[in-house]
Formats: structure tokens, C-alpha cells, sequence
């Protein structure tokens, strides 16, 4: 275990207790089960209580974050009176490595921060802004006054921060989380005391109007810039010619940084620029002119592992009867992201195009159309207007818009990058597939594209998720045509205009594609807790009014809410056009106390009245359970059918169907428990829609792990169907949200589904020669063939004791007899299972339920 390492990653005191110390670190490769690490204060080791950071979340969250991460846990430490000691250590059992070594002073200065946090001063035109967060009691009010204790009038606004709550555990039920933005006079004095009041506690800091508003950076930031721009030395320097109390500065650093993030910043300046020297040296060597032609995008594209051919591609141009007009509203953008992102244009493989740029810059960035006149006057594709003022994100697009000459228009975002083959990809498929609306997956990057955080493979066109969350995005690009038939950008959606406009072009739309492969590469910038979108609520207000308009016009409608997994992913209500009866039908052999529960849970539970429940009774021989069906069949609304033949899922239910009174069939497996008191009107919102088929609910096993959360087509051992998300835990967020939102699936299980009456026989009903398996999946997949669509809503929630009644495959009959359904299935949807799931991704493995890349040869290291 010599290569084990532990890194620390915060170290505060508890919110209540301030005898406790709360550590959370993580465990960098070569970790064991037995490996442990011990707090020591010079030589005695502290007592603590350790919470292991789940398998999941540090698969889903934490890998792409910190390198080499494999595993991390939460220590709640007791601490005795720290002016006692010297030294804080933090050591590993394995091999007795020191991980990390504070100074008493230091860890005290580390300890002072209170429940709250200012994360950035900036200038906002004629006003100073502050933002950040606070944890409280009580009701808190924000004061700030001037060196003579005058109280500065000043403007608050207040947001929810649900993501700095998640950092503190111990929060209990009687604390809030409250993000602020606080703004004032940018004339007023130097020093400006900034008091947070909570009841009767008040914390207070002195803030330097002078020194610590620099443009939008806050110290911290511009503590990181100075050491890329400066180096070591520099900011060192700088550090001590400007400050009167350098090392308390430092110390604050370091306190909000973490030691280690200082430590790794100024590492990561050096390999940077050693990086810089190789990467100079390959690009001259193997790609001369590239380098010489587009050096800021070459040293970009150096990472992928096609370069060589798709260099070779670059020397014969490829023009095609397509031209994209690429659409690009500047603002304030950065000298190398700008640099970059033309580049990016002028290597395509692919050379009808125009870049249209409209430039909405203030004053204080007129390089930003010094720097584009140099690329337009080598290079005629590229239109530049410079506005007159900054119309806003929609109304500058628009002004693009306006510049465009080409069939196709394509967005991009002036801090992004594209990968060389997109047009090229784009093209092909709008010529193959006669496609009017492309799109692609992406990555999210920062610095270096091999420096990837999150790849976002996506599903094929997915209307409904759609409507839950702009999943599209980038790369998109649409005709001309389809784009003034949709309408061009509207402001009244700004913060949300790309939504907006999305869903208008795909529901106008003749044929939507995607290109499942990333060539969208989205820059993502350093931010902080205070600034996420919560704090942006005009966007979110603005992305529900776009989905609710869009269900709108629909002919439906419906509430449209922020989700808990994300304030832009949306949970939408539709609004119930009438109650219909519905026809729950349950299969029964013996198992009463199952079939009880689930009876029970029904009656007792559904706040949906309207419904007739047909128990199947299949061959019992429990004396038992005959006299509960003559219990429960003195109710006017429970009927017990009689099945007297060997057991057949497909059967028994065509069987039922028939004698059923409802419009609606809710197929229900007597091993089920309602959670969701309105789990029926969840699903019937959804299969009230004359375009849906099938509707399925979320099901969890009694430890509240998932066992359904819909079907993937060729998931799994047998290539035939899987169920995604399997055995995640109840509230884990799932992929992209994706266990928070309704969505189009290929298929949903039949332990809880509801489906219209009328369309259950426009596709022929269950096909009875799939006994017990693949029924359910086969019926939803007649239904896609027929044009309509399935949904798995996460709303509706039932516990599945899954198999109580028929057992395990566990014997050489029942084996036999599933293989048999499994290549009748195969040989059945053979052209559809070769096709792949629309709505799961190629990128994926087939092997994982959890949304696993396989092995992914995008990029090539060039670390060396």
C-alpha cells in the first residue's frame, strides 16, 4: 500500500458543536479495506466517528473532480482545546505517510469561518455586488456600513441553495440555506463593514471597495489567475509589494482554497507550462502547417486520437450543396477562447460555411472586434457586425440570424469549441436521411479537451424529455426553412431561449437526427456554490413558461415545476382532461398476505377513485386465499375471474382485458405496494395522450433500491432487454437527472402499466406465446411500430417484492422455457434490437444498467 494517498479535501468545525471537527477526504489509488487514516495532535490520536462516501456517488460525482479517486469518506472528530498543541496531522495507517501537516495557528485560521460564506465581490456598472451564502436559524438580515458607522443603503436579493446544504450534513430541520446578492453604491467609502444578522448572533467582515472589487474576479480568482499569468515568483512578489499583511492574506488563501488546492494550483502552473513546451514541439514536428495556420486550435485538437486522418482529410476540400450559416453572438468574450473557437470553424473538414458574428461588447473589450477583423481579412467566410448595443442573448443571436446567407443554421457559443468532423457529420446525415433538425453528443471540458468532466451522450429525438430538460442542446443545426417556419429567437425566454427555440423547431420539424459521437465541446468556467442557477431564477422562470407554452399549443395543459434534482429540469403535471374507469388487473396463485398488501394499499392509498379491480385467480390451492376473495368480493368494484389453465402471463391478461369495464387497463402484479397516493392520476396524465401507449411507474425493492425505472432494448447477458438504473439507490439523481423526469422509453414493465383499453387491442394484446417473460417488452415495442410512444414516469412509485407468486427460474424446465422466449424475441425484433434502443446510446455499455461509457478512443494522451 506504499502508492495509497488520502486527500483532504475540507476541513471545517460542526454547524452546532464546535468540539467537533468535521473532515472529508478521498483515497487516490492502491486503497485496501483495511486502510485507515488517524487525526493526531502532535502525538495523540483523536477520537472519530467515519461515514463512507457511497460506491455511486463517488463513481458519478467525485471521478471526474479529483484524479485517481477510488474511494472517500466524512470523519466527524473530536477535538479537544486546541491552544494545547503544536500540530494538526493527518496520517495513514498503511505506510504511517504524513498526508498532511498544519500548524495549530493555521488549522485556527482555518476554523474561524463561520456559517457563511462570501464567494464574490465584483462591479456591476454603478453598483458593487456580494454574493454568497448563509446558513441561519432565524430570519437574517443583511447591514452595511461606512467608516463612520453610517448605514449604506443597499438592494438584497434572496434564493434558494439546496447545493450548499448538501456540503453540510449535520444541517438540522430548524436551519436554512439562504444564497444573497447584496448591492450597493460603488461611490461610496473605501471600507464598507458587511454584518450578517441571525437573532441574536451577528458576524461581521471589513470589505475593501478599492482593493478586493476587481472587475468580475474575486481574490481567490484572481489569486489563481496571477499564478497561470505570472508564475510563482510573480504572484509572490505581487503579494508583498501590494499588501501592508501579506501572510494573512496567504493564510486567507489558503483557508478558502484548502492547503492542498494551493499546493496543486501552483504544481499544475508548472506542468502546465512543461506541457506547453512538448505540445509546441509535436506540433511543429509532425503538423508544421497546421501549427503555423491555426496554432490555438491545433494545440486544442493535438488530444484527439484522429488526428492524423482527419488531417490527411484537411488537404483535399470538402464542399458539399450544403451551406451552414454558424451563428455566434459575442459578449466580453476572452482573448483565448475567442482565438480558439474561430479556429475551431476554419479547420473544419467540411468548407461551406459562414461564420455570422455579432458583437454585443462594451467598450472596455473592443479587442474583440480587433481580433475578428484580423481573421476576416485572411479569411472571407467570416461576417462580423458590431452592434450598437447589447440587445441580449436572443435579440444579438438574432441579429446573426439576420447576417446568414446558408441552408442550414448551426448554433454555437462564443467560449466553445468544435470538433473538425461536425459539419462533415451533419451533412452526411442531412443528405442520407433527408433530415431538417441535426444534433449531436457533447463533452464538457475545461482547459484541455482531454480534460473532459462530463460526456453527455443523449438519447435519439425524445419529445418528453425534451419538455423536462433542454437534453439537445449542442451541437444542433436546423434548414433555413424550418427555422422561419418555428419563428427565430424570442426574448421574452432569455435565459432559457435555446429551449425555447428547440422545442418550436422540433415539433415543426420533418425529420429530427442525432450522430451519437461528441463533437460539441462546451468550455466550462470556473464558478462557486453561490453562483449556480439557483441564483439565476429569471432563467428558470423563463424555461418553464417555454415548456408550458409549448404543452400549450399542444392542446393540453398542464403545471410546469423546478424538479428537486435540478431547478432546469422540469417536473410537469398534466392537467386530467376527465376521470375515466380504469380496470386494474391482477394474476393471483395462493400468496395471500402478498395480494393483501397490495389490495390494501390500493383501497387505502389512491387518491383516485374511479376504478374496477380484476383479481385472475390462476390454479391456487391454499384454502386461504378463497376465503379472502370472498372477503374482498363483497366491494361493488373487486371482481375474481377464474383461470383455470397452466400459468400464462399473456394469457391470463388477454383473458382479463376482455371482461374489463374501464377505458384504461392498469396491469398490476400481486406483489406490489402503492407509495404514491397519486400514482394513478401520474400515470393517466401521461396515458390520457392520444400519441401514448404505454406508461410505466418507478418501482423499488423493499431496501429501497430501483427495480424499475424503465427498459433498455438489448440491455443485458442475452442481448434482449435490461431494466436501466437497476438496484441504484431510491434518490440517487440517475443519469443527467434522468430518475427525476418522465421520458420517452422504449419499454416499460408490466408489474405496474397503464394503457389505453383501445390501443391494447389495436396491438393485438399480450402475444401469449411469451409465457412469462419479454411480454410486457414485446407489447410495448407493437406499440412503437404502430408510431406511439412509452413513458416511465419517476412520480408514480410502488415497492415490487418482485416474483412472490411464480418463483425463480431455478429449475432445467423454467430455463428452457425462457431461452426459448429469449430467441423468440430476438428472431421477432431482430431488426430492432440491431438498430439499438432510441432512447439509450451506442456510447453506452450494454453490460451496466448504470449509463457506463464503454471504453472511450476520443482522446490520446499527451502528457509526455
Amino acid at each position: 500500500m506504499d502508492n495509497c494517498e488520502f486527500k483532504v479535501q475540507i476541513i471545517r468545525r460542526h454547524l452546532y458543536n464546535p468540539n467537533k471537527l468535521y473532515v472529508k477526504g478521498f483515497y487516490l489509488s492502491d486503497v485496501s479495506e483495511k486502510s485507515k487514516v488517524k487525526f493526531i495532535l502532535d502525538d495523540t490520536e483523536l477520537n472519530y466517528v467515519e461515514e463512507k462516501i457511497s460506491e455511486f456517488e463517488i463513481k458519478n460525482r467525485y471521478i471526474n473532480e479529483i484524479e485517481n479517486v477510488v474511494a472517500g469518506s466524512e470523519f466527524w472528530i473530536d477535538m479537544p482545546d486546541l491552544d494545547k498543541y503544536n500540530w494538526f496531522k493527518v496520517v495513514l495507517e498503511d505506510n504511517n505517510k504524513e498526508e498532511l501537516k498544519l500548524p495549530i495557528d493555521i488549522l485556527l485560521e482555518m476554523l474561524t469561518k463561520s456559517n457563511y460564506s462570501i464567494d464574490f465581490k465584483f462591479k456591476e456598472e454603478d453598483r458593487l455586488v456580494v454574493k454568497g451564502w448563509t446558513i441561519h436559524n432565524h430570519d437574517v438580515q443583511f447591514k452595511l456600513y461606512d467608516s463612520n458607522k453610517k448605514e449604506i443603503e443597499a438592494k438584497a436579493e434572496f434564493y434558494n441553495n439546496d447545493s450548499v446544504a448538501l456540503a453540510y450534513p449535520e444541517i438540522n430541520s430548524k436551519s436554512k440555506v439562504t444564497g444573497f446578492s447584496i448591492s450597493f453604491d460603488k461611490n461610496c467609502t473605501r471600507y464598507v463593514q458587511f454584518v450578517i444578522k441571525d437573532g441574536g448572533n451577528e458576524a461581521s467582515v471589513l470589505l475593501d471597495t478599492n482593493l478586493e472589487f476587481d472587475g468580475n474576479r474575486s481574490l481567490i480568482a484572481r489569486f489563481e489567475n496571477s499564478i497561470k499569468t505570472k508564475g510563482i515568483k510573480g504572484t509572490v512578489k505581487a503579494i508583498f509589494k501590494r499588501l501592508s499583511h501579506p501572510i494573512k492574506l496567504f493564510k486567507s488563501i489558503c483557508r478558502k482554497l484548502g492547503i492542498t488546492k494551493v499546493y496543486h494550483t501552483i504544481k499544475s502552473k508548472i506542468e502546465i507550462k512543461q506541457r506547453y513546451i512538448n505540445e509546441t514541439k509535436l506540433l511543429k514536428k509532425n503538423y508544421p502547417d497546421l501549427y503555423k495556420e491555426y496554432p490555438n486550435a491545433a494545440r486544442k485538437l493535438l488530444c484527439l486520437s484522429e488526428l492524423d486522418s482527419i488531417y490527411d482529410k484537411k488537404k483535399v476540400d470538402e464542399t458539399g450543396d450544403v451551406k451552414f450559416s454558424i451563428l455566434v453572438p459575442l459578449f466580453n468574450t476572452p482573448v483565448q477562447f475567442l482565438n480558439e473557437m474561430i479556429e475551431s470553424v476554419q479547420i473544419q473538414t467540411y468548407n461551406n460555411w459562414e461564420l455570422c458574428l455579432a458583437d454585443g461588447s462594451d467598450d472596455k473589450h473592443s479587442y474583440v472586434k480587433d481580433i475578428v477583423k484580423v481573421y476576416q481579412s485572411k479569411d472571407n467566410r467570416i461576417l462580423y457586425k458590431k452592434l450598437d448595443k447589447n440587445y441580449g442573448i436572443s435579440g444579438n443571436t438574432n441579429e446573426c440570424i439576420k447576417m446568414a446567407s446558408g441552408d442550414f443554421i448551426a448554433l454555437f457559443d462564443h467560449d466553445d469549441f468544435l470538433h473538425p468532423n461536425v459539419l462533415k457529420k451533419c451533412y452526411e446525415v442531412i443528405k442520407s436521411e433527408n433530415a431538417d433538425f441535426v444534433y449531436t453528443d457533447e463533452a464538457t471540458f475545461q482547459i484541455d479537451l482531454n480534460n473532459v468532466i462530463t460526456y453527455h451522450f443523449k438519447p435519439d429525438y425524445a419529445p418528453d424529455n425534451l419538455k423536462a430538460n433542454n437534453y439537445i442542446c449542442h451541437f444542433s443545426t436546423f434548414s433555413r426553412e424550418l427555422l422561419d417556419k418555428a419563428g427565430w429567437y424570442d426574448s421574452k425566454y432569455d435565459g432559457s431561449q435555446d429551449h425555447d427555440l428547440i422545442l418550436r423547431l422540433t415539433e415543426n420539424a420533418k425529420k429530427v437526427s442525432h450522430i451519437q459521437e461528441v463533437l460539441y465541446f462546451w468550455r466550462s468556467h470556473p464558478g462557486s456554490v453561490a453562483e449556480d442557477i439557483n441564483s439565476k431564477t429569471y432563467a428558470i422562470d423563463a424555461g418553464k413558461r417555454a415548456v408550458h407554452d409549448c404543452i400549450e399549443r399542444s392542446g393540453m395543459s398542464a403545471a410546469v415545476e423546478s424538479s428537486k434534482a435540478f431547478p432546469t429540469i422540469y417536473r410537469i403535471k398534466y392537467e386530467l382532461t376527465e376521470k375515466p374507469l380504469i380496470s386494474i388487473v391482477i394474476p393471483n396463485c395462493n400468496h395471500k398476505e402478498d395480494l393483501k398488501r397490495c389490495i390494501e394499499s390500493v383501497l387505502n392509498k389512491s387518491t383516485y377513485k374511479n376504478y374496477e379491480i380484476l383479481i385472475i385467480e390462476n390454479n391456487s390451492t391454499d384454502e386461504e386465499i378463497f376465503e379472502y376473495y370472498k372477503e374482498i368480493e363483497t366491494a361493488s368494484n373487486i371482481n375474481v375471474l377464474k383461470w383455470d389453465k397452466p400459468f400464462n402471463y399473456s394469457a391470463i391478461n388477454n383473458f382479463a382485458v376482455r371482461y374489463a369495464k374501464g377505458d384504461y387497463l392498469l396491469f398490476l402484479n400481486n406483489d406490489i405496494e402503492v407509495i404514491t397516493p397519486e400514482w394513478i392520476e401520474e400515470l393517466l396524465m401521461y396515458g390520457q395522450r392520444t400519441d401514448v401507449a404505454a406508461v410505466g411507474a418507478k418501482l423499488y425493492y423493499p431496501d429501497n433500491t430501483i427495480q424499475h425505472a424503465g427498459i433498455i432494448l438489448g440491455m443485458g447477458a442475452h442481448r434482449v432487454a435490461g431494466h436501466c438504473h437497476y438496484k441504484c439507490e431510491r434518490n440517487n439523481l440517475g443519469y443527467m437527472g434522468r430518475l427525476y423526469y418522465a421520458q420517452n422509453m422504449s419499454a416499460v414493465t408490466a408489474a405496474c402499466m397503464l394503457m389505453r383499453k383501445s390501443i391494447f387491442e389495436e396491438v393485438g394484446g399480450f402475444d401469449e406465446e411469451f409465457v412469462i417473460a419479454y411480454n410486457d417488452i414485446d407489447l410495448c415495442v407493437k406499440a412503437l411500430n404502430k408510431g406511439y410512444t412509452n413513458i416511465f414516469t419517476p412520480h408514480a412509485e410502488l415497492y415490487h417484492y418482485e416474483s412472490a407468486t411464480r418463483g425463480l427460474e431455478d429449475t432445467p424446465e423454467k430455463q428452457e422455457r425462457f431461452m426459448y422466449e429469449v430467441n423468440k424475441f430476438k428472431d421477432k425484433w431482430y431488426d430492432v434490437l440491431k438498430q439499438g434502443d432510441r432512447y439509450f446510446n451506442k456510447n453506452f455499455s450494454l453490460d451496466s444498467s448504470w449509463f457506463e461509457v464503454e471504453e472511450n478512443n476520443l482522446f490520446r494522451d499527451i502528457r509526455r
